[in-house]
């Protein structure tokens, strides 16, 4: 599987990550793009997402660049929160 989507909820929010292979053709590319968007629960129907786009070099598999982009997304949920 090249590509795989996580989403989960995090306070006032759902956090929905997307992680694609990239297949890297030298070692300093990306092997994985990530798209991770932010809804505000309230009023996810109106509202606009807040959007996160990561190239991870360093994950081992699509599970690790998920796990790594959902934890990101969730500080910056708490920071906002702060």
């Amino acid at each position: 599987m090249d590509r795989i989507e996580h989403v989960v909820r995090h306070g006032d929010f759902r956090v929905v990550a997307t992680a694609e292979n990239m297949h890297p053709r030298t070692p300093g590319e990306a092997k994985w793009k990530v798209l991770v968007s932010l809804w505000k629960l309230e009023n996810e129907a109106t509202s606009t997402p807040e959007m996160i786009r990561l190239e991870d070099r360093r994950s081992a598999d699509l599970s690790e660049a998920l796990s790594g982009a959902v934890a990101l997304a969730k500080r910056r949920i708490d920071e906002h929160n702060a």
